[in-house]
């Protein structure tokens, strides 16, 4: 406000990270414990879990692609990944997770491991998994198996850039481009 500091969201579960994205002029929040909340920016306004936030899952990671918000990292699905119904025409426009237009992917819950992150990059929307990376291109158009056997351990590890997506696996930095079949190391 200025000159000095107000909170926003208060009361969160200690020592978890935070995970942020943008979408429709909100700032939007996971942290995989307590829900899922939205701010508008606004001086004196809060996160809010109402409205574009109500009943959306509780997820360890967030992202924008395609037009919807998309949340992975649910504690009881750690497999799935969610998407959000595409936003109305109504001023502010409104999402929801209820509709037939928002539900989840099963990431290939058979192969042993958990979703460890997420990251956009152009077409793509990278799924990533200790040991595997999936590409999901759209809500009907997703790897079912995986082709790429590198992923990475933790999300912090992920960077978006101007030439690709960078990760960090136990056995090297990696690339990879929308387009490329293996990422380089």
């Amino acid at each position: 406000s200025g000159s000095a500091w107000t909170s926003k969201r208060t009361g969160l579960t200690t020592d978890l990270k935070a995970r942020f994205t943008n979408f429709l002029d909100y700032v939007w929040m996971v942290n995989g414990t307590d829900a899922t909340a939205i701010w508008d920016g606004a001086v004196g306004n809060s996160f809010l879990t109402t409205g574009n936030a109500a009943s959306a899952p509780t997820g360890k990671y967030i992202d924008n692609f395609r037009n919807r918000v998309w949340i992975a990292g649910k504690t009881t699905s750690p497999n799935r990944l969610y998407y959000s119904s595409l936003p109305s025409s109504a001023t502010p426009p409104v999402i929801d997770w209820t509709s037939a237009d928002s539900s989840y992917i099963e990431i290939s819950p058979g192969d042993g491991e958990d979703i460890t992150g997420i990251k956009r990059f152009a077409k793509t929307l990278f799924v990533f998994k200790n040991n595997y990376t999936y590409r999901v291109y759209s809500i009907n158009d997703t790897e079912p198996d995986p082709s790429i056997f590198v992923g990475t351990y933790s999300q912090e590890s992920v960077v978006g850039a101007k030439d690709g997506v960078y990760f960090h696996h136990p056995s090297g930095i990696y690339r990879i481009r929308s387009g490329e079949s293996q990422p380089k190391e």
